[in-house]
């Protein structure tokens, strides 16, 4: 009798352990899915910023365009003025270099938006991935 108390005693002791186990492993469980989460969002929030600084990007990049077209106008009425526009002509010229620039910086910033999407994307799938299993 005292060995079958003594196996009970253990079997319960061993039980109490696995339980401990069990309920150690689903804290770690539930925190990791929170962990998931909030890095879920926090990738979603970065791709949503990355698509409204692409869409300001645009529109300088459209600023810039305009600015080319109006420093190509503003050369020609220069020439067109002779002598007397070539002051005009350095000034449209300047500008036209301006516009220029604008536009390869915007070009320059809308790939490495595009580029950091692409790797946020990424992040969200290996991110997500585990969860959905």
């Amino acid at each position: 009798m005292h060995e079958i108390t003594q196996t009970v005693q253990e079997t319960a002791d061993i039980a109490g352990v696995a339980n401990t186990m069990v309920a150690d492993a689903r804290v770690d469980a539930e925190q990791m899915g929170n962990t998931v989460r909030r890095a879920t969002e926090a990738m979603i929030a970065l791709e949503q910023s990355s698509a409204e600084i692409g869409e300001i990007i645009s529109v300088i990049d459209g600023f810039a365009f305009q600015t080319s077209l109006l420093a190509l106008n503003a050369g020609i009425e220069a020439a067109r003025a002779g002598d007397a526009g070539l002051g005009f002509a350095v000034v449209a010229s300047k500008v036209r270099a301006l516009a220029q620039r604008s536009a390869d910086a915007a070009h320059d910033v809308k790939a490495r938006i595009t580029a950091s999407v692409r790797q946020v994307d990424t992040g969200v799938g290996l991110v997500t991935k585990p969860a959905t299993r």
